[in-house]
């Protein structure tokens, strides 16, 4: 089996089937040659420790001094011609690391492959005092009515942290408690929502401008022509990814009765479309509301019209597409649109809203949905009018497959032996826009800690990454080789108001589908150098902070006092009885006042 396995290595080396993120041969040729010498036989590559492999072919080769951070590898055994793989993982370091070749008589091709993720072995107890707070927390917030939440963290390289909650149907459509619920486990997957815009888009785009196959100067009229008039013609590619194209908030293009953004008042939605070509057409003449390049409004018809693009330029549906290029490349089996179409079960997804789009039966259109939704996309816009495929909403998988493919990022550009796109590419699409330091292309930034209340006001100014509506976040944080991924289905719960507020659900009214809390709790996980004992009082410490600072919440606020938030003090005072391992009479007394307020059912 060895021989077979050496034997199909070395064919897919000779076909050239894999990229790497390093690949040079030495001597250098005149081409590449620079004349400070010392920079033609050094490089730097990424890595993590306990990880990585280097593949020298060489030929003609009598001898050579090749370095991995200042180690030397042992060559005695090379003669003349061949290929070796040599095992570095004992002498990475994380994040950057220097390959050096001297002393060369021959030739030497050298191949270094991009990181992966080096997955925690199973039954391991997770040693780290915040992750297990962070873990008793959530199921806080899970016993409180959350209806589930997944999570996959990697630091450096390693899987520090995976696990589920909850359960994938809380509720039946009148909003009782289902009682044969069925948990989530690692392999559920959710509706990203949003996040589609970055995992599916962004990264097709991201693929194509570093293959130079399109151009982010491009004008959209160059792709389709029709796109003209009202200031159209002056809008690019990378219009679209800033969100600064000048389209309205929401053209309901599946909505018959929607009669706010065709420029038209007359009763009707002249922009309803059912249809990729329909969609499509209707979103070419769909009028502007402010002039191109002016401001920011965050937009989801941006995405839709990139994803088109997408499909314009590679002759393929945007599914697949990705679906040959990324996602198999990756081995991501659960990374797909319309899963419920390829394969997977429905009680392998998260379910989301309880009365399908019509938010607790208060919103009426054409065919829309009335039953709970699962297994299908929430957004409209895609469900409807893009059969379930669209650049801004659709795609749907679990925390860990969401976490290799950001781990790209971290990568710069690669994973294993696949590269996807270049680090010049990254660079420019994760660089800060001109206008607004939150916005790159496409991606969300922390910036000036503008998106703090998502990303955490731990993480640096250059992270990056996405929400999505359905209760989805990911974090990028390059300067500590850290991703986080949070999955919920924060919308399988019923409205709290809906003829006031409808889309004010019961499940966004946690900590953890708010975000910063998981976010602060994870990154913190990995800067503190605190004893197991102060860990845990300083654990202590920020669960009454949250504790109080909710109960102020609910009595001077009424957009809190209702059954979710209240519910959730109440087991967050649990928790904390359980820690302490006694009962603190101030906060059982904030307890049987909560019990006593009146709020919905």
């Amino acid at each position: 089996m060895k021989k077979i396995m050496f034997i199909l290595f070395n064919l897919v080396i000779f076909l050239n089937i894999f990229s790497y993120q390093m690949e040079k041969s030495f001597p250098v040729s005149k081409e590449n040659f620079d004349d400070s010498i010392l920079t033609n036989n050094m490089f730097e590559f990424k890595a993590f420790k306990g990880q990585g492999y280097i593949i020298l072919e060489y030929e003609n080769f009598k001898y050579a001094d090749i370095y991995i951070n200042g180690v030397k590898l042992k060559t005695d055994d090379f003669k003349d011609k061949g290929m070796k793989k040599i095992d570095i993982s004992r002498i990475t370091e994380n994040d950057k690391n220097i390959f050096q070749i001297s002393n060369l008589n021959g030739k030497v091709n050298v191949k270094i492959p991009y990181p992966v993720i080096i997955e925690k072995s199973q039954g391991k107890d997770y040693n780290n005092e915040t992750l297990k707070f962070l873990d008793e927390f959530i199921k806080a917030e899970i016993e409180a009515g959350l209806p589930s939440v997944q999570i996959a963290v990697v630091k450096d390289g390693k899987l520090e942290f995976l696990k589920s909650y909850g359960y994938v149907n809380n509720y039946n459509q009148d909003g009782t408690e289902i009682k044969d619920k069925i948990k989530v486990t690692d392999e559920t997957v959710y509706d990203l929502a949003s996040n589609t815009k970055m995992y599916a888009t962004n990264y097709a785009v991201m693929k194509l401008v570093s293959e130079k196959k399109l151009n982010l100067d491009d004008y959209v009229y160059k792709i389709f022509p029709e796109f003209k008039g009202s200031n159209k013609e002056k809008i690019q590619i990378n219009d679209l990814l800033k969100h600064q194209a000048g389209f309205p908030p929401d053209p309901q293009y599946f909505n018959d009765k929607y009669d706010k953004d065709d420029g038209i008042p007359n009763g009707k939605n002249d922009l309803y479309a059912i249809g990729k070509e329909n969609v499509k057409k209707a979103i070419l003449k769909t009028p502007l509301v402010y002039e191109p390049k002016t401001f920011t409004k965050y937009f989801d018809v941006d995405y839709m019209l990139l994803g088109l693009i997408v499909e314009k330029i590679t002759s393929q549906d945007l599914d697949i597409y990705l679906k040959e290029n990324i996602y198999n490349k990756l081995n991501l089996s659960k990374t797909m649109f319309n899963p419920l179409k390829n394969g997977i079960e429905k009680n392998m997804t998260a379910a989301t809203e309880l009365n399908g789009n019509t938010r607790d039966n208060t919103i009426d259109f054409i065919n829309v949905r009335k039953y709970t939704i699962q297994g299908e996309v929430h957004d409209e816009k895609a469900y409807y009018s893009m059969d379930g495929v669209s650049g801004h909403a659709g795609l749907f998988s679990n925390a860990y497959e969401v976490a290799k493919l950001a781990q790209i990022i971290i990568n710069d550009g690669g994973y294993g032996d696949i590269k996807f796109f270049d680090k010049t590419t990254l660079d420019n699409f994760i660089k800060p826009k001109d206008i607004n330091s939150s916005y790159g292309l496409g991606w969300r930034r922390q910036g000036d800690r503008i998106y703090k209340w998502a990303f955490s006001g731990l993480a640096s100014s250059e992270t990056i990454g996405h929400t999505g509506w359905t209760g989805t976040l990911t974090v990028i944080e390059p300067s500590q080789n850290l991703v986080i991924v949070l999955l919920t289905n924060a919308k399988n719960s019923r409205v709290i108001d809906p003829l006031k507020k409808p889309n004010d659900f019961y499940g966004n009214h946690y900590y953890t589908t708010n975000y910063g809390v998981i976010s602060t709790l994870i990154i913190d996980a990995f800067s503190n150098r605190n004893s197991k004992k102060d860990t845990n009082l300083r654990m202590n410490g920020i669960l009454k902070e949250l504790i109080i600072g909710k109960y102020n919440l609910i009595k001077n606020d009424n957009k809190y006092k209702n059954s979710a938030d209240i519910k959730n003090v109440i087991e967050l005072i649990n928790l904390l009885n359980k820690r302490t391992e006694k009962i603190t009479s101030e906060y059982e007394k904030i307890k049987e006042e909560l019990k006593q307020f009146k709020f919905d059912k």
